[in-house]
């Protein structure tokens, strides 16, 4: 049935690891950005290394790693890596785009924390009682 805890768990997991996935999908087809290549500009002009390929590596990690949490599959390393990404996300807002913790009227760099928090939360407890990592591994 599943504790106050585990069920908690799957919530997150499902709302964190659907919003990676949506984003994804939304970058593969275009509408996120400007797509991949859009994503690439943007890293390019944040001077960031190898713009392109790290670009695809983002999409990637969203599409995979989104619904592995979702699932509570390999919940463990799919936060790690989205925490990777939310790490560095925090910092190109921080220090690039030049992003207030909190502002009026333009968002600021709260989003990318409360990610960074559920993520966290998702590596130190795992998937939970209700998740296929608990189904599959005990």
């Amino acid at each position: 049935m599943g504790t106050g805890l585990d069920w908690a768990l799957l919530l997150g997991r499902m709302l964190v690891g659907g919003l990676f996935f949506l984003r994804g999908v939304l970058a593969l087809g275009g509408r996120r950005l400007g797509g991949v290549k859009g994503i690439a500009q943007s890293f390019a002009s944040y001077d960031l290394p190898f713009p392109g390929l790290s670009a695809w590596v983002v999409v990637l990690v969203e599409l995979v790693a989104g619904p592995a949490l979702v699932l509570g599959l390999l919940t463990q390393p799919a936060a790690a890596l989205l925490i990777i990404q939310m790490a560095v996300a925090t910092w190109v807002s921080i220090t690039k785009i030049g992003k207030p913790l909190l502002t009026h009227g333009r968002p600021g760099f709260e989003l990318e924390l409360l990610f960074l928090a559920l993520l966290l939360a998702f590596l130190l407890a795992g998937g939970g009682g209700l998740s296929l990592d608990r189904a599959l591994l005990g």
